[in-house]
């Protein structure tokens, strides 16, 4: 579809195939720099083809169809740690991925009519705004950060869920033992937050508060007294500043 950015995004993936240091050279401007926004979800895409030995022409097409499989995947994942049973988890995933909001519906219903449909309107269902949800992103095919941040986002969720296994709500959490049982998931989770930045600033800051949320939550911050709010508070800020330190020499050089 020529009236897509795809070929913005393509110019990018090819400007990491000839990238030997970072950051890369701009693909129009010569002489300058490549943003971080508009590179590092590409550089993890071009890890990928390069193990798979694709022409990068070739691989765009397959890289929009990874990403999205990489995303059903950690949702999937996600739900089923949640539901505990594969049937409800899948169909979890199927909703996130092939669902939508109710435009499609709306448009049938006051036009009287099934097809064709007004798949492009349903990502403007708001005047002078761009509301699209998974499943246009994938139709619309366009590779940028926010797009290759979504398997990102979706592990972030994944790895929340098991923060609150074992935890009664209404009592105490005893903080160390807490964090004993789960320093390996923290640091993935912190590991997964810490890489929405680079990847795609703007997700980063819902995110943080998300994590930060669900640690109080997991500590007990909900039921504890003024002392299990701070500290609690304190064991959520943990993983979202381990998430900056594991990413140091990113922000000390971007």
């Amino acid at each position: 579809n020529h009236r897509t950015e795809r070929f913005v995004d393509i110019a990018l993936m090819v400007r990491m195939e000839f990238t030997h240091s970072f950051p890369p050279l701009d693909t129009w401007a010569a002489g300058s720099a490549l943003r971080y926004y508009y590179y590092y979800g590409f550089v993890g895409m071009d890890v990928v083809r390069r193990l798979a030995q694709v022409d990068v022409f070739r691989f765009f097409n397959y890289a929009v169809a990874v990403n999205y499989a990489l995303f059903v995947t950690a949702m999937f994942g996600g739900a089923w740690a949640l539901l505990g049973k594969v049937r409800p988890a899948l169909w979890a995933a199927v909703a996130v991925a092939f669902g939508g909001n109710l435009w499609a519906w709306w448009d049938a219903l006051t036009h009287q009519r099934l097809f064709p449909i007004d798949w492009f309107g349903a990502a403007r269902v708001i005047n002078g705004t761009i509301n699209e949800f998974p499943l246009f992103s994938f139709v619309w095919g366009d590779l940028h950060p926010y797009v290759l941040a979504f398997p990102i986002g979706a592990v972030v969720v994944t790895l929340i869920v098991p923060l609150f296994a074992h935890v009664q709500p209404g009592e105490p959490t005893p903080i160390l033992p807490w964090w004993r049982e789960r320093t390996a998931l923290l640091l993935w989770l912190s590991l997964a937050l810490g890489a929405l930045f680079p990847c795609n600033s703007w997700d980063f800051p819902p995110y943080v508060l998300l994590v930060w949320g669900a640690v109080f939550g997991a500590c007990g911050g909900l039921s504890a007294g003024r002392w299990g709010w701070a500290r609690a508070g304190v064991s959520a800020a943990i993983p979202v500043l381990l998430s900056i330190v594991l990413y140091a020499p990113f922000y000390f050089s971007f």
